[in-house]
């Protein structure tokens, strides 16, 4: 089991969060989730521990190793409200894409993507976090 400040390290260094909006304005996929590879001796009581701050993951095992993977909604906003606040110091400097999340899911949760102009918003905030990287 871990602590909450491990936790939050461990994702602060090693998560991978993507976002994403797929489709036409017909039909549109919006993906959000947090990937974390590791060990299965490892993401295991990971996973247990994510489980009491109420973060749902799965672990899947690939030929590649282990991945965990967060995708619903709720758990995401769980697991970044770990943090009062996203951290400005990230290594490798991804701290935009964690706060591009954070918007991105706020933004889900307040059903804003449901509108032409909702959807356009969210189609900036992914354009606008590219030109950080």
């Amino acid at each position: 089991m871990y602590t909450k400040d491990e936790i939050k390290g461990i994702f602060m260094c090693l998560g991978k969060p993507f976002t994403a909006i797929y489709g036409s304005e017909d039909k549109t996929i919006i993906r959000t989730q947090v990937l974390l590879r590791g060990r299965t001796e490892f993401l295991t009581p990971l996973s247990e521990t994510l489980n009491q701050y109420e973060v749902e993951s799965n672990i899947q095992h690939q030929n590649s190793g282990s991945l965990l993977a967060i995708t619903k909604r709720d758990s995401l906003l769980n697991l970044l409200n770990l943090w009062e606040e996203i951290p400005k110091v990230f290594p490798k400097g991804n701290e935009h894409h964690w706060r591009l999340l954070k918007d991105f899911l706020t933004e889900v949760k307040d059903e804003k993507h449901k509108t032409s102009d909702g959807l356009q918003t969210l189609k900036y905030m992914i354009r606008d976090a590219k030109k950080e990287e």
